[in-house]
């Protein structure tokens, strides 16, 4: 069992189709994790998304904020922004050695948690394997830059 904590996300209807690998990928890793935190993604009316992007999607009546079966259960943290709050993140690390981000989109999400989470003094790594987006060469070639290479694995 590895002990740290596997945060995964975005793996909502919104963004990724049920029949994508890194949902059974996702699945399948979140067994050898200790703990196991999701987050969704949701656009509430007055949001950076909405108000200076003029995006409409996840919000609270939308099929999209709706997380894959295989993650429903499992604790979750709803974000209305690209990161997740740190101070959301702390509650679930008790005797926990980490952080490691799987997850949808590596160059969006994926990336503003791990800066965030770096910037909160938390150790975090990004699992490229289990991370997927339209520019995620480059994210993780930023990722390897910014929170260092040995932070950025792959299984």
């Amino acid at each position: 069992m590895i002990n740290r904590l596997l945060l995964i996300i975005d793996l909502q209807h919104e963004f990724i189709d049920q029949n994508h690998p890194l949902i059974e990928a996702c699945e399948k890793a979140a067994t050898h994790y200790q703990q196991v935190v999701v987050t969704r993604c949701i656009n509430p009316i007055g949001s950076a998304f909405r108000e200076l992007l003029g995006w409409t999607g996840c919000d609270s009546e939308s099929e999209g904020t709706v997380l894959h079966r295989q993650f429903a259960t499992m604790p979750h943290i709803d974000k209305p922004a690209y990161a997740v709050d740190p101070k959301l993140i702390r509650p679930f690390l008790t005797n926990i050695d980490g952080v490691d981000i799987a997850g949808i989109d590596t160059d969006a999400c994926v990336l503003a948690t791990a800066f965030r989470l770096f910037d909160a003094n938390i150790d975090v790594r990004v699992r490229a394997d289990l991370c997927a987006g339209k520019y995620h060469d480059e994210a993780i070639l930023i990722l390897r830059r910014q929170i260092g290479a040995n932070r950025v694995i792959f299984r």
